[in-house]
């Protein structure tokens, strides 16, 4: 047999092997969700791009951090990620987070994995790899993280130098901010929010903004 036709053999005994592992993947029986939780063997997975958790019947639920909770760090910087925040991490099968600091405010901020790696992906597309600034602000996006995890207790630790940069001493404030975490010093001070009437007129221009967009198409 030619190198032609010993070639054309490894290809179909290739497509043949797939084939049949295609079709007994199909016949497995596939884990559901239950009432209280999801049987053991399914892992739902995360659209990063929308942070919505895909279940098992490609149904969309979304992860969505909401609310804010106040909270102490040891003398060695270690402290407990509210309860509400670690059962979203959990239903959507989430097991690291990104931690870096804002980039407008003085805060540090906590991304679920596939959060970040969808971040990544969206600037990496919008910046020119041969374009020496897109690439300067890449590295700068993506150098300065530090990967986290939680101990068996739903404890995590913020290195000393990240708390230098929010200016935290021992009091921490976590904000939901969707499907993110913001992690701030624990002072009015250091807050970084407007007062009511600010808030609604600065809301009502925006809103009134979009509107305008969607009915301008």
């Amino acid at each position: 047999m030619g190198k032609c036709g010993e070639m054309w053999r490894k290809l179909f005994n290739f497509e043949a092997s797939r084939k049949t592992e295609t079709e007994n993947s199909n016949r497995r029986p596939k884990p559901k969700a239950t009432q209280d939780g999801l049987e053991a063997g399914f892992r739902p997975g995360l659209d990063a791009k929308t942070s919505r958790v895909i279940t098992i019947d490609n149904k969309f639920k979304l992860m969505r951090f909401l609310g804010n909770s106040e909270a102490k760090a040891d003398t060695k910087g270690r402290v407990f990620l509210p309860a509400v925040f670690r059962k979203i991490l959990q239903v959507s099968g989430e097991e690291k987070l990104v931690m870096r600091k804002d980039v407008f405010q003085p805060c540090l901020v906590l991304y679920p994995e596939s959060v970040w790696n969808g971040q990544m992906d969206l600037l990496r597309q919008r910046l020119n790899r041969w374009n020496a600034e897109h690439q300067q602000i890449f590295r700068q996006f993506v150098s300065d993280v530090e990967l986290i995890s939680l101990d068996g207790n739903g404890r995590f630790l913020i290195p000393k130098r990240y708390l230098k940069l929010a200016n935290i001493e021992q009091g921490i404030k976590f904000i939901g901010m969707g499907d993110t975490i913001e992690i701030w010093r624990n002072a009015p001070e250091s807050q970084s929010f407007m007062s009511s009437e600010e808030f609604g007129k600065a809301l009502q221009e925006v809103m009134r903004d979009t509107q305008q967009t969607v009915d301008g198409q």
